[in-house]
């Protein structure tokens, strides 16, 4: 991609894995702009199933030209033809969906509220499971419990603030219930790709996201 961006063609077709699209780490968020900064993206189809045999992660076609000219973008999702439009800004990462990111990431910086997964003053009754398990019933969620419970420490957390948090079990249902809006709202372009296809694509989570938004949602209400 680099040798793309530093000897720019006039156009061509890259299959990339989706995270190319979804991923918000620095490095790969920096490499999108500067592929999207240089180029046209005129074609831009996901393909939500095993497009091939030796590969279990998602896949992109993506058409581009050069020289620039917008930043617009129509992103189909296959098979099922969805189709998402807007425009590549620094508001949404360069990315289909990641205005969700900004959001989670940017909005009430005055407020010194803290959700981590560190221990802090406040041990909340509120766990996270962060990977899809392929099954409908395991998908991303928030959970609530007034007792300790077990849990995979590679996808699952325990939330810790550094502030009281009141009626926790009803704001659980209001972070999930947002949480599967922008879902929909993005076809879960906001989340990261997770390998292995199963009843429907597989995303994951960070643990630093899991905080942030739990954040997000309880400034907002």
């Amino acid at each position: 991609m680099y040798q793309l961006i530093e000897n720019p063609p006039t156009g061509g077709i890259v299959i990339l894995p989706l995270n190319f699209l979804s991923s918000y780490r620095k490095t790969d968020t920096e490499l999108r702009t500067k592929f999207i900064n240089t180029f046209n993206i005129d074609v831009l189809n996901v393909w939500e199933n095993d497009m091939f045999k030796d590969t279990s992660c998602i896949v992109f076609v993506m058409q581009f030209s050069y020289p620039k000219t917008h930043n617009k973008y129509k992103c189909t999702f296959l098979p099922m033809k969805r189709v998402i439009e807007g425009e590549f800004t620094e508001e949404n990462y360069m990315s289909v969906g990641g205005e969700i990111n900004y959001l989670i990431n940017n909005s009430f910086k005055n407020n010194d509220l803290q959700i981590t997964r560190k221990k802090n003053n406040y041990k909340l009754n509120i766990y996270t499971h962060c990977i899809d398990t392929g099954k409908m019933d395991g998908r991303i969620r928030y959970i609530y419990s007034d007792k300790d419970i077990s849990y995979d420490s590679r996808c699952e957390t325990n939330l810790y603030s550094n502030k009281e948090v009141k009626n926790q079990k009803e704001l659980v249902e209001i972070l999930n219930q947002k949480l599967n809006f922008y879902r929909i709202k993005t076809n879960s372009m906001f989340l990261s790709s997770f390998y292995n296809i199963k009843e429907y694509p597989r995303k994951r989570m960070s643990f630093s996201m899991a905080c942030k938004f739990a954040r997000y949602v309880i400034l907002l209400n």
